[in-house]
């Protein structure tokens, strides 16, 4: 009803901030249902580990024009060392999923993980232009220990040398 209301309001576009977004399949196909007749476009962030070709699928016949999600690194050894849960092999299929159902993937990587080698940074440089050629898009941060985090609260342990905790 908001989104219908929002919409005889003029606005096409929304954007779902939910970094879960498609973690509850049912959900997630039963939103897709709602918004599909709105003519709307929409955005969400996702985990790569949440979603499969139906739901894929789903999104983008809903208007669904761009996810973002993180692949954290192109190293399938930092990958699991920091328990992010996915398959970098996978990646690439996906990526291909998201574009042909003209969805516009924007694969997240930090760059500086604790014990991160030349040869891990290497590799997430070369997944990274694979993704571009694929038709996705990609972005880098600095992996930062925040507060609460468990790079944060095990950074002694981790080799990490928080220099401030202001």
């Amino acid at each position: 009803e908001e989104l219908t209301e929002l919409h005889s309001k003029g606005i096409d576009r929304f954007f779902v901030i939910d970094p879960n977004f498609a973690f509850d399949r049912k959900r997630t196909l039963g939103f897709c249902r709602m918004v599909k007749g709105l003519d709307m476009r929409w955005f969400t962030e996702l985990r790569l580990d949440h979603v499969d070709n139906e739901v894929i699928k789903s999104m983008g016949d809903s208007g669904c024009r761009v996810v973002r999600f993180g692949i954290e690194s192109g190293s399938q050894r930092i990958v699991d060392l920091i328990r992010k849960g996915i398959s970098i092999e996978r990646l690439q299929d996906v990526v291909k999923s998201f574009r042909r159902n003209d969805i516009v993937p924007v694969c997240g990587f930090m760059i500086g993980h604790p014990s991160e080698t030349r040869d891990d940074f290497e590799s997430t440089m070369r997944l990274a232009k694979t993704i571009n050629a694929l038709g996705g898009e990609v972005t880098f941060a600095i992996q930062t220990p925040y507060p609460g985090t468990y790079l944060y609260n095990n950074a002694e342990k981790l080799g990490v040398k928080i220099l401030t905790r202001d």
